[in-house]
């Protein structure tokens, strides 16, 4: 995973869109005070979100089945 300041984000963003969809890899953006954000691609976003729900589904799932008698 790559990590580029904000100024260089700024001045390459549509660069690094494409490198991050092309790459089906995220890229983090660190700014001056050392915070991160990360830039992903919508369709890796959308594969974790679906990830994300599926794991909640299957949690409550097992969760009720404990209480079925």
């Amino acid at each position: 995973m790559d990590a580029v300041t904000v100024n260089h984000a700024t001045q390459n963003l549509n660069h690094l869109i494409g490198q991050v969809i092309s790459n089906v890899e995220p890229t983090i953006i660190c700014n001056d005070k050392g915070e991160r954000a990360l830039l992903m691609s919508m369709d890796e976003f959308n594969s974790w979100q679906e990830t994300l729900f599926e794991a909640k589904v299957f949690r409550q799932k097992t969760l009720a089945s404990k209480f079925v008698i």
